[in-house]
């Protein structure tokens, strides 16, 4: 899908996510909730390299995928991060990374309004 691999980083915060999604998947199957929770590494690379920088042109040339799903893609991502901010109890640096994450990824094409 994407020619991106995941920097050391990212694959140290995924590998320290993992006990945890186990511990959600028991949840939801404790209470029947039938609620995906997948970690798209291809899409998580795309997303890295963009909030790094990358070029637009440079991104969707090292994607499979068509130019709208890429915008589409990020700004689900932006959709989710505006959401951090507003759930209680989480740390201020948790929401300070969120915010820095939407000022890396609302960049045109992302931010552009259609009409």
């Amino acid at each position: 899908m994407t020619r991106y691999e995941l920097s050391v980083e990212v694959e140290e915060a995924l590998g320290s996510l993992r006990s945890l999604r186990h511990q959600l998947f028991q949840v939801q199957r404790r209470y029947r909730v039938a609620l995906p929770v997948w970690l798209e590494r291809d899409l998580i690379g795309l997303l890295e390299q963009w909030a790094l920088g990358v070029e637009w042109q440079e991104l969707v040339e090292n994607t499979s995928l068509d130019e709208g799903d890429v915008v589409r893609i990020l700004r689900r991502t932006l959709d989710f991060l505006s959401q951090i901010p507003h759930v209680p109890h989480l740390s201020d640096v948790l929401q300070r990374n969120a915010y820095r994450a939407m000022q890396l990824i609302d960049r045109f094409p992302v931010n552009e309004v259609v009409e």
